[in-house]
């Protein structure tokens, strides 16, 4: 049942060497590309299926789980993209509730365990500046926060009680 799937998209000391010669400021954590993301959740229970034979059947590829139950749109931590650029070297793991994964390994679980109606991809520009998402990320929500949180802190906002 293993899969292989290639890590040629993250950076490698090689190429980070590569890089520090060329002057660069920072070394990026991901080469220039596109990727999507996967609920670390998910990807957990696809990893223990690979290894454990006893373990039958897997849910369905789902990314909802990285969206906004309140505006539907995928909530990433801000510390996401200083990761990504070389900015930071770690992503707090209460921030980050979901891995990056290449087009081509996307590609492979959707279609081995999917269909995912809904794919969030980001593309990693060349200038190792800019990163632009498929769907807007939601502004409003706070990863650190609990959903009843976030209700609470909304409704003092608006003066509203949910």
């Amino acid at each position: 049942r293993k899969v292989f799937f290639p890590e040629n998209s993250f950076v490698n000391s090689l190429q980070r060497i590569e890089m520090l010669e060329s002057h660069s400021m920072c070394l990026p954590n991901l080469l220039p590309g596109l990727y999507n993301i996967v609920p670390k959740a998910w990807i957990s229970e696809w990893r223990l299926f690979l290894r454990d034979c006893s373990v039958k059947r897997l849910p369905l590829l789902d990314v909802s789980s990285i969206l906004c139950s309140a505006h539907g749109s995928p909530v990433i931590p801000s510390s996401f993209d200083l990761w990504v650029r070389g900015i930071v070297s770690r992503m707090d793991k209460k921030d980050c509730t979901f891995a990056v994964v290449s087009v081509e390994e996307w590609d492979i679980l959707n279609e081995t365990y999917g269909p995912c109606d809904l794919g969030v991809r980001f593309c990693f520009h060349p200038d190792q500046e800019t990163i632009e998402w498929n769907l807007k990320k939601c502004m409003k929500c706070d990863l650190s926060q609990e959903p009843k949180d976030f209700m609470r802190n909304a409704s003092r906002k608006s003066g509203k009680m949910l």
